[in-house]
């Protein structure tokens, strides 16, 4: 078990770095922007408690998953889910469409997309995207919403149970 307190030690130098990177962005934004700058911080502020909260209701709701796609491999893998949504599409052909989040112990996220085509068909279709685990925690968000194609239920879900920002910025 002396694996886990090197990756501790490393996950607290992590945190330690992206804390003074933090402080560091903030002083300089502090110096052109000052009332941004403290709404940019409150916003952090939020995010992080509702982080809080959100892990705090999971802890222990580790499951073991499998996911057979009709196309591609068997993904399995332990995780736990982070959020779940659902549309149902009209046209020619109702689809029902179920997408989920999770996540799985070593940081990855799994987006799983499955729907359904009622009528005479009634042809099913599930498919999953992993995204590993990154620094770059909104490349593996948009790598998300890529996969669900940036669908409007994809952007509700994610909003509404995560608080996921999608907005870019570009320099």
């Amino acid at each position: 078990m002396e694996g886990c307190g090197v990756i501790e030690t490393n996950n607290q130098n992590l945190f330690q770095k992206r804390i003074d990177l933090l402080a560091g962005a903030a002083a300089t934004a502090w110096q052109v922007a000052d009332q941004q700058t403290l709404t940019a911080l409150a916003d952090c502020e939020r995010t992080l408690r509702k982080v809080t909260r959100r892990a705090e209701s999971l802890s222990g709701e580790w499951k073991r998953i499998e996911i057979r796609q009709q196309r591609g491999p068997v993904i399995e893998f332990t995780g736990r889910m982070l959020c779940e949504g659902s549309a149902t599409i009209n046209g020619r052909e109702t689809l029902d469409l179920a997408l989920e989040v999770w996540e799985t112990r070593g940081g990855a996220l799994v987006a799983v997309s499955a729907s359904t085509l009622s009528g005479e068909s009634g042809r099913e279709d599930e498919r999953a995207l992993v995204v590993p685990a990154s620094h770059d925690a909104q490349a593996m968000r948009f790598a998300v919403m890529d996969f669900f194609g940036w669908h409007r239920e994809a952007k509700r879900m994610v909003r509404k149970q995560l608080d996921w920002n999608l907005q870019m910025e570009v320099e």
